[in-house]
């Protein structure tokens, strides 16, 4: 599912109070140094809410503007765990605990 205007924009606005307008470039260097042009790309992408970085895009750029990752975050960043199904667990555990009754009896007869 492709993340949704709203969502683009808000990353871009709080993404320009780490990036001031005229320090794009600055921050490219930082953000790729071995291709600061590739970087500069990016970061003019973000910040007109065109797309939204990866995670690990997200990541290194908050290690080079060393800000941390909750300051800028992603729309996967508020998806919860996969819920977990008691009654699998709970079967599960009662197999085993029957398998080492089988055990414990066998070795005491």
């Amino acid at each position: 599912m492709s993340p949704s205007t709203a969502m683009k924009e808000q990353f871009a606005f709080r993404l320009r109070q780490f990036v001031p307008e005229g320090q794009v470039r600055a921050a490219a260097r930082v953000f790729d140094p071995a291709d600061p042009e590739r970087g500069k790309r990016n970061l003019n992408r973000w910040l007109a809410a065109k797309v939204l970085p990866s995670t690990a895009s997200r990541d290194r750029l908050c290690a080079a503007l060393g800000v941390d990752a909750s300051e800028l975050p992603l729309p996967d960043d508020d998806s919860e765990p996969e819920p977990v199904d008691l009654n699998a667990e709970l079967s599960r555990a009662i197999s085993d605990l029957r398998r080492v009754q089988r055990l414990v009896k066998g070795q005491l007869v």
